[in-house]
């Protein structure tokens, strides 16, 4: 029991270090992406970052709900987790009302974007669905790493977020994520075959 408390509260400093020094460095990532900026690449990241925007978010989640039918998997946990995750965005970033980057360094609007910075909604989302991805499909966890990156880069590159709100928004997402799908593997293993549910 010690020891379990003493690795979250371990894995809760990181996290809170994590967003610290991400506020420190979010000029310098903001400049940087700037400078590397051509044209195939801002091309690649406005396609990838369309994953994260809220229709096609939607109709990613059916298309993941129905790959989870499919194989004969609980997708009531998936979905709380992506109804939560997406209140909390909204209402944070109702509160915090950061200006984004490329209105704070009058910078160049390279997308369209709606309400305030902080956090980054589409690294949230791409960060929750990595536990029930890597749980329902793990062959593919490379994959789903990866597409869940290339999303978060995609809004510090076009200039609509700062690394902080990048950093704030994947570690809620995946925190979400991994807490939903935790206890649905619990559920799942102290349920299984009985009248009742979870």
């Amino acid at each position: 029991m010690m020891k379990r408390k003493i690795k979250t509260i371990g894995i809760a400093a990181l996290i809170v270090l994590a967003i610290l020094a991400s506020f420190i460095l979010d000029h310098a990532a903001y400049d940087a992406a700037v400078s590397l900026r051509i044209p195939v690449l801002t091309a690649f990241f406005k396609g990838i970052t369309i994953v994260g925007e809220a229709m096609p978010a939607i109709i990613i989640a059916i298309i993941i709900t129905a790959a989870f039918l499919i194989t004969r998997k609980d997708t009531q946990f998936f979905w709380i987790a992506f109804i939560a995750n997406s209140a909390l965005v909204y209402i944070i970033k109702a509160v915090t009302d950061r200006a984004r980057p490329f209105i704070a360094y009058h910078g160049s609007q390279l997308v369209n974007v709606s309400l305030s910075s902080f956090p980054s909604g589409h690294a949230a989302f791409a960060f929750l669905l990595l536990p029930f991805l890597n749980r329902g499909f793990p062959k593919w966890k490379a994959v789903w790493w990866t597409l869940a990156f290339l999303v978060a880069l995609s809004r510090i590159y076009l200039g609509v977020h700062y690394l902080s709100d990048v950093v704030a928004g994947g570690i809620l997402g995946y925190s979400i994520g991994t807490l939903c799908a935790r206890f649905q593997e619990y559920c799942e293993k102290n349920y299984a075959n009985k009248k009742d549910t979870c």
